[in-house]
């Protein structure tokens, strides 16, 4: 068994600007060189595309933000009108 683990951490460079610091764990350390596993996959993955991954997340989150909350429309129930039958006591 594989264990990925990827650690995202909020900081600042020297200039004081926010940045994103990203590391990452492979137990066994050596499972780069065993059979792929989907859990080594997918951290892969994400060591190779960081930057455009954190790019994406923050576009992704600023356009949450930006949405307005809408309420959905309420539809009325149509009324039906069933034509009479001539049965009593029956529900229709």
């Amino acid at each position: 068994m594989t264990v990925v683990t990827v650690i995202i951490k909020d900081n600042r460079n020297e200039a004081g600007e926010e940045i994103v610091e990203m590391e990452g764990h492979m137990d066994p350390p050596d499972a780069i060189d065993l059979p792929p596993t989907p859990s080594l996959i997918v951290g892969s993955y994400i060591a190779a595309n960081s930057e455009a991954i954190c790019k994406a997340a923050i576009q992704w989150f600023a356009a949450m933000q930006k949405a307005p909350d809408i309420d959905e429309p309420v539809v009325k129930a149509p009324k039906i009108i069933l034509p009479e039958d001539g049965i009593q006591g029956v529900p229709v």
